[in-house]
C-alpha cells in the first residue's frame, strides 16, 4: 500500500478530513481508603525482634544488602509507648558512595507480600518519625543529610524509584529527640501510569552517601510510617484522545528501545544473548562489539545512555534474568553512548562595538567503564577519585571512564575492539578513536561463559519515555560470530532473550508499513478499530484491531501516559482511505 493512497482522508470525523474519535462513559472512582500508619506495635517483646509489626520489612539492595530481613527496637518508641517499638536501621557506610534502600509493605506478612494493595490516588501525603543515634556526626552543612520516603507497586518496579518523591533534610535535633517529617505524593501521581496508582504495595526509604556523606556506618530509627488519605474519591478521568502520525511519517524499522515507565530513571531496557558460550575477547586475538545506532534522544535529555553491558555468568546462573545485572554482579563491562555539547564563545569588537557569539557544538561520546569484584554496587563504575588518594580510595580504584571518544553525534556505527585481550581500541562513526589497555588480572575476569547486553536506561526523569532505534549488532573475531540486522528482524529468537523492566518497551518494526498509533491513558476496556469507508452509525464495517476481541490483535504498550500500538499497513479496511476510533467494551 503506497502512502499517496492516504491524501488528506486518510482520518475522518463528521467532515472526514481529520481523526474520529468515539468514546464511551470513563470508568467509575474507587471507594474511598482511609489513612494508613504502621506504628511498629511490639508484640509483647521487650528485645529486638524480626517479624510482628516489621514481617515485611526488608534491607532490599545497597551496601552489600539483599533482602535483609529488618528488626523493631521495643526501647525506642516516638510517643514513649512501652507497648510499641520502632524500626531499626544499620546502615555500614564507608568511604565510597552507596545506598541502602529498605523496605516494608501494606500485607506486612513477610518479603514481598502484595496482597494488600491501595488506591494512591486517594492520598495526599506521606509521614514518619525519625530519630539517629546520639552523637552521629553531622555533614558540612550541620545536618544529618537527606532520606526520601516512597511508595511503589506490587511489580516492585525496579528498586522502588524514588525520584518523584521529595527527600527530607534530617536536622541535628534528630540525634537528640524525635524529628517528624511529612512529604507530598502530587508529583508521584501526576507521573505514575494510572494502571500502577491502583496496585500500590510497598512503602520504601533510601538514604545514600553519594553527596559524600556519611563516610561511617549510620544507626536510626524509624516510627509511624504513614500514608494520609485525601478523605475523598478523586474526579472521574478523561476520556482517551486517539492521535496517529500523518502518512509520510511511517515507524522506522529496526530495534525500537522505549523507556516505559514514569519514576523510574534507572531502570534498564535491554536485551541480552540467550547463550554465553564464544563471545568473550579472553584468548582472542582481534575481537570487536559493534552496532548502529539509527535513532538517539537529543540533548534536552540529559544523562539518557544507549549501554552494552559485557557481563560473566554466575554461578547461580541468573544473570540474564537480573534486570540490573550491572549492578548486581560482581564483574561488569559497562560501555555506553550519550549525546554531549560544548558551546564556544567568541568576542568581536567593530568600531567599539563589542559583541559576543556563542556556538554549540554537538557530539557523541562512548565511554568505557568496568568494575571488577564488587557485588551489588557500582562505586568502582562511576568512581572519580585517584587511586593515589587511598583516604577517599581505599580499593584503588581507577579514575572512570578509563577510556572516550567523541564523534560528531551519537548516531551511527560504534564499536570496541580488544586485541590480545587486554588492549582496548573505541572507534567513533567518523572514524576518530581512542587506545587504552585494561589490566591484565581485571581483563581476564570477563572470560565465558559471558552475556552480552544491549540497551538504554534514562538516568533523568525527563528522558523517561524517550527512544533509540538500533540498525544493527555485531560481534567479529570470537569464538562465537553474532551478526544481527534488526531492520529484517521480527522476533528476539534464537539470538537474544529479554532482560527489561517492562518486556513491552522493545518493540521491533519489521520491513513494511507501519505507523505508530497513541492514545492517553486512562484507556481501560477502549480498543482500537478501523473501517474502510463511513457508512452511518450501524452500517460501517469496523474491524477491531487490539483487545481480546479482535480477530488478529496487534500488541498494545504504555509509553509513560500514553498506551502505543504499531498498525501494519496490511492491518488497513480500506485502500485509498482508512478510518480509526477508539471504541469502549460493552
Amino acid at each position: 500500500m503506497k502512502l499517496s493512497i492516504f491524501p488528506k482522508r486518510w482520518f475522518a470525523t463528521a467532515v472526514i478530513t481529520s481523526l474520529a474519535f468515539f468514546f464511551g462513559a470513563p470508568s467509575q472512582a474507587q471507594p474511598v481508603t482511609t489513612s494508613y500508619t504502621n506504628t511498629f506495635d511490639a508484640g509483647g517483646n521487650t528485645t529486638p525482634f524480626t517479624g510482628g509489626s516489621v514481617a515485611s520489612w526488608i534491607y532490599w539492595y545497597g551496601l552489600n544488602y539483599n533482602n535483609t530481613k529488618m528488626t523493631n527496637d521495643p526501647s525506642m518508641d516516638a510517643q514513649g509507648d512501652p507497648n510499641s517499638g520502632s524500626l531499626m536501621v544499620y546502615l555500614p557506610f564507608g568511604k565510597t558512595g552507596d545506598q541502602g534502600v529498605f523496605f516494608g509493605t501494606f500485607g506486612n506478612k513477610g518479603g514481598y507480600d502484595g496482597s494488600v494493595t491501595i488506591d494512591a490516588t486517594f492520598y495526599t501525603n506521606l509521614a514518619f518519625d525519625i530519630h539517629f543515634a546520639p552523637n552521629t556526626p553531622l555533614n558540612s552543612a550541620g545536618n544529618l543529610g537527606a532520606i526520601t520516603m516512597s511508595i511503589f507497586p506490587n511489580t516492585w518496579e525496579n528498586g522502588g524509584d524514588f525520584s518523584l518523591f521529595s527527600s527530607v533534610t534530617i536536622p541535628a535535633s534528630a540525634t537528640n529527640g524525635w524529628f517528624h517529617a511529612v512529604t507530598s505524593i502530587t508529583n508521584f501521581l501526576a507521573k505514575e501510569p494510572s494502571d500502577m496508582l491502583t496496585k500500590i504495595a510497598g512503602i520504601g526509604f533510601d538514604y545514600n552517601s553519594y553527596s559524600g556523606y556519611p563516610t561511617n556506618p549510620v544507626t536510626f530509627w524509624i516510627d509511624n510510617v504513614s500514608v494520609i488519605s485525601a478523605g475523598a474519591p478523586p474526579p472521574p478521568p478523561p476520556a482517551p484522545t486517539l492521535s496517529a502520525p500523518p502518512p509520510s511519517q511511517p515507524a522506522q524499522r529496526g530495534l525500537n528501545l522505549f523507556t516505559t515507565s514514569a519514576s523510574s530513571q534507572y531502570n534498564r531496557y535491554s536485551l541480552v544473548t540467550a547463550d554465553d558460550v564464544g563471545y568473550t575477547y579472553v584468548g582472542q586475538s582481534n575481537v570487536t562489539y559493534s552496532w548502529n545506532i539509527a535513532s538517539f534522544p537529543g540533548l534536552a535529555y540529559s544523562g539518557y545512555q544507549q549501554h552494552v553491558f559485557l557481563i560473566p555468568a554466575s554461578a547461580t546462573g541468573s544473570v540474564s534474568t537480573e534486570n540490573a545485572a550491572d549492578y548486581t554482579e560482581p564483574n561488569c563491562i559497562f560501555i555506553t553512548v550519550q549525546a554531549g555539547s560544548t558551546t564556544t564563545t567568541t568576542t568581536v569588537s567593530n568600531a567599539g562595538v563589542v559583541s559576543t557569539n556563542s556556538v554549540t557544538n554537538l557530539f557523541g561520546v562512548m565511554n568505557f567503564r568496568y568494575k571488577t569484584n564488587e557485588p551489588n554496587g557500582n562505586g568502582m563504575i562511576f568512581n572519580g577519585t585517584s587511586p593515589t588518594n587511598t583516604a577517599s580510595n581505599p580499593n584503588g580504584w581507577p579514575v572512570q571512564p578509563v577510556g572516550s571518544v567523541r564523534g560528531p553525534s551519537p548516531l551511527g556505527t560504534w564499536s570496541v575492539t580488544f586485541n590480545a585481550t587486554t588492549n582496548v581500541i573505541l572507534t567513533a562513526p567518523n572514524g576518530s578513536n581512542t587506545t587504552f589497555s585494561l589490566d591484565p588480572v581485571s581483563a581476564l575476569l570477563f572470560s565465558d561463559p559471558l552475556y552480552v547486553f544491549v540497551g538504554v536506561q534514562p538516568n533523568n526523569v525527563s528522558a523517561e519515555g524517550q527512544s533509540t532505534i538500533l540498525n544493527n549488532f555485531s560481534i567479529t573475531g570470537s569464538l562465537t560470530p553474532l551478526s544481527d540486522d534488526f531492520t529484517s528482524d521480527s522476533s528476539l529468537s534464537p539470538i537474544w532473550t529479554m532482560d527489561s523492566s517492562d518486556t513491552n518497551a522493545i518493540q521491533f518494526v519489521p520491513p513494511g508499513t507501519n505507523y505508530w498509533f497513541s492514545w492517553t491513558t486512562p484507556a481501560v476496556g477502549y480498543d482500537l478499530r478501523t473501517a474502510g469507508a463511513l457508512k452511518g452509525s450501524t452500517n460501517t464495517a469496523w474491524a477491531l484491531l487490539t483487545g481480546p476481541n479482535a480477530t488478529n490483535p496487534v500488541p498494545v504498550f504504555r509509553n509513560l501516559v500514553t498506551e502505543m500500538a504499531l498498525i501494519s499497513s496490511t492491518n488497513f479496511a480500506g485502500t485509498n482511505q482508512a478510518y480509526f476510533q477508539l471504541i469502549k467494551d460493552q
